[in-house]
């Protein structure tokens, strides 16, 4: 599992171990059985005040409204 959180407030700025928490607890059940199953996560936290790349996600009209909209957003993935 990869997060990647990309906020430009520190306002907005969250707790890893948190977000984490949150997001596992909501994909229980419909991404996997347990998050025990999760055998490794990566959790990169990313201000919109320094430059950046996002490999391997595809620029989407919808990623592009989230860059755009200036407002905090995540990027969830897993691999199965």
């Amino acid at each position: 599992m990869k997060i990647e959180y990309v906020y430009s407030n520190p306002k907005h700025l969250l707790d890893s171990d948190n977000l984490s928490k949150t997001i596992c607890d909501a994909l229980k059940g419909v991404a996997y059985g347990d998050d025990s199953q999760i055998r490794r996560k990566e959790i990169i936290l990313i201000t919109r005040n320094e430059d950046f790349t996002i490999k391997g996600v595809p620029l989407t009209l919808q990623l592009a409204d989230l860059f755009a909209n200036k407002e905090s957003f995540t990027i969830i993935r897993l691999r199965g």
